[in-house]
């Protein structure tokens, strides 16, 4: 198997994504949405100087440990699939799925996540992931990490990135989000193409997670600036015609 092993796609385990990285290379993640299929960021796929990704790891918590490798799932990528109106040099439509060589067997530990179906998302959202915790020495967590983001006001994000020095505009088919905690949080290397969720309380006393964005950028780690996803709601039927066709 040629290329380099394409892991940290989140999977339902306990109400979080979770998954596994092993090379301590780049970093990307995804999100588990059928048997076959994994969605991600477009420009986690398609780096000129990156190896196309070979391996999907589905099942693993801990990133260096080796008690759950028995459970983890290792599966080939037979086919990336990337929105046909991404732009490199722009931040709309920043989505792609991957299609697996084989289905993945569900389990406690492997589950396909829910995608948020209305424009609406709820006031307290879950981002994850194995990204960078320090960045001055490029160390990555072992193990998940988790903050509490709100929905950040479409237009005041569209004027902070406007106003920066990369000019970016920001569209409808992206959601924001900022970190309101005293120590404020965010997303950074190696968390792109993973997702932001909400709970989904229901009658039956279940909260399944809903993801509702895609990480797709931010600026440089900084939890006092908001960061950009894409908005899945929005790509639905895309990703229907393809994976449930």
């Amino acid at each position: 198997m040629t290329g380099e092993l394409f892991s940290y796609f989140p999977i339902c385990h306990r109400n979080i994504p979770v998954n596994y990285r092993k090379l301590p290379s780049i970093v990307r993640l995804g999100i588990l949405i059928s048997e076959r299929f994994i969605l991600t960021a477009a420009h986690c796929v398609v780096r000129d100087d990156r190896k196309l990704p070979s391996i999907v790891r589905l099942g693993k918590i801990d990133l260096l440990g080796d008690s759950d490798n028995a459970t983890a799932q290792d599966i080939p990528v037979e086919e990336r699939i990337i929105h046909p109106e991404y732009k490199s040099y722009k931040l709309g439509k920043d989505i792609a799925l991957l299609r697996l060589a084989r289905t993945a067997e569900f389990n406690d530990n492997v589950k396909a996540v829910c995608l948020n179906t209305s424009p609406q998302i709820r006031s307290r959202l879950l981002i994850s992931g194995w990204g960078l915790i320090n960045r001055t020495t490029e160390q990555r967590s072992r193990f998940l990490q988790r903050a509490i983001m709100e929905p950040y006001d479409l237009n005041k994000c569209n004027q902070t990135f406007l106003e920066s020095p990369s000019r970016i505009a920001i569209y409808d088919a992206q959601l924001c989000a900022l970190s309101n905690a005293p120590a404020p949080s965010s997303t950074c290397k190696g968390d792109s193409g993973g997702p932001i969720q909400f709970e989904n309380r229901r009658n039956d006393g279940r909260t399944p997670m809903i993801v509702a964005g895609i990480t797709s950028y931010g600026r440089g780690c900084r939890g006092s600036v908001p960061t950009i996803y894409t908005r899945v709601s929005s790509y639905l039927s895309w990703i229907e015609e393809i994976v449930w066709r």
